[in-house]
């Protein structure tokens, strides 16, 4: 059965257009929830303003677009290569907390914003970490390229995108193919070498930036692509734009018009186009 995932900008524009309303039971089913754009929403607590606010009632409306005690969780990215690109299983009791399980039940013992915020502090640490972890490992791989003084050669940049795909899993011997590895995750791949692109031309880039860690949730979001089950709706055209002629292309959808998002109707037309 296919599934729809999405960024984080589209949770927010659901958590407003499903604030009082309920998304049809027959959708729910079919949507998963992403720990990255969880994590995001999470991290958006701390922000100045309205935004906290924002994020917290996007938070809470999830509830009204999945089915909080049978949602689709997706697993935490090094998990998810483990498994679905390298085919190797995770042993009982190994496995990450499930974030969207341990959202519900903030969210139920945690009825106000500042109570809810110190009770989810501890998911926003997990991302964080993970994140970090991977950014370090990304940075690591350039700087490689860069000190031997590698221009923008593809395939060796290409190398160290897998190179950081296995790390990121702790993969350290795999008998999966590369070139399956590859048209299980072409956009991936695109999308992270263009940015090793940028990194060699520009000497004070910062992998580890607030910027560039958003880029980095960006690259990550595509890996649940590598499930042929997978549909991904995203706001963000600037980010994906350059993904046209992937494999994995078709099964993305941009939608540029953030109304049709803050609208229970034409989001719910979104989801039955994506899924027909």
């Amino acid at each position: 059965m296919t599934f729809i995932y999405f960024d984080t900008n589209v949770l927010r524009y659901f958590g407003q257009a499903f604030q009082s309303t309920r998304l049809n039971a027959s959708l729910r089913s079919r949507i998963a929830v992403s720990p990255l754009s969880v994590a995001e929403l999470l991290a958006q607590l701390g922000g100045r303003g309205s935004i906290p606010q924002e994020a917290y009632d996007a938070i809470q409306a999830i509830r009204n677009w999945v089915d909080p005690t049978n949602a689709h969780g997706l697993d935490w990215p090094q998990e998810f290569i483990k498994e679905q690109v390298f085919g190797i299983p995770i042993p009982q009791g190994a496995r990450l907390p499930r974030v969207f399980e341990k959202l519900n039940e903030c969210l139920q013992s945690n009825p106000d914003l500042p109570s809810f915020r110190r009770a989810a502090e501890g998911i926003k640490r997990s991302w964080e970490k993970i994140e970090r972890r991977s950014a370090e490992l990304r940075r690591s791989n350039f700087l490689c390229l860069r000190h031997r003084k590698i221009k923008a050669p593809k395939d060796q940049l290409l190398k160290s995108s897998l190179k950081t795909l296995r790390e990121i899993a702790s993969v350290t011997e795999t008998s999966v193919d590369r070139e399956e590895i590859l048209e299980k995750l072409t956009a991936y791949h695109e999308l992270e070498i263009s940015i090793y692109s940028i990194a060699l031309k520009d000497h004070k880039f910062n992998f580890l930036s607030k910027s560039r860690m958003n880029d980095q949730v960006d690259i990550e979001q595509l890996l649940y692509l590598a499930d042929d089950r997978a549909r991904y709706l995203s706001g963000d055209e600037t980010a994906y734009k350059r993904l046209k002629g992937t494999p994995q292309w078709p099964r993305i959808r941009i939608e540029k018009d953030p109304s049709r998002l803050r609208n229970a109707a034409s989001a719910t037309d979104i989801l039955r186009e994506m899924l027909e």
